[in-house]
């Protein structure tokens, strides 16, 4: 399988995990799970484009190159997008690495907004 679309197939697994979870209640994987999603769907569309990082795919380096590259400079994507991948990531943070609970309401944006992009990056690559 082309690289792009293996990173796009774990872009939407990962979806359907956070959509799964989000039913069950449980707020915290969903998070981590619409991070992962949002990242994994990045770097397809990043592939998709010719972006390629010089080792391997770090976050900081999907975040900058996504919002920068396919957002800003290049306006594939929407604007709502520029800080998806970031904002994102600080929630994941906060459900894996603090005392705090996630609520629905809280990855609920996220859940959202992470099947349109997957949605949309599935259209060009895919």
């Amino acid at each position: 399988m082309e690289e792009k679309r293996a990173y796009l197939a774990k872009a939407q697994e990962s979806l359907a995990c956070a959509e799964a979870e989000y039913v069950a209640g449980r707020y915290n994987t969903t998070a981590r799970n619409v991070y992962y999603a949002l990242f994994q769907a990045a770097v397809a569309a990043l592939l998709h484009e010719g972006v390629k990082p010089s080792r391997r795919w770090q976050h900081e380096f999907v975040h900058s190159q996504f919002s920068g590259q396919l957002v800003y400079r290049r306006k594939l994507y929407p604007a709502n997008f520029k800080s998806t991948l970031v904002d994102a990531l600080m929630l994941r943070v906060k459900a894996d690495y603090t005392s705090y609970q996630v609520t629905r309401r809280d990855v609920g944006s996220y859940l959202a907004e992470c099947r349109q992009l997957v949605y949309l990056i599935g259209g060009r690559v895919g």
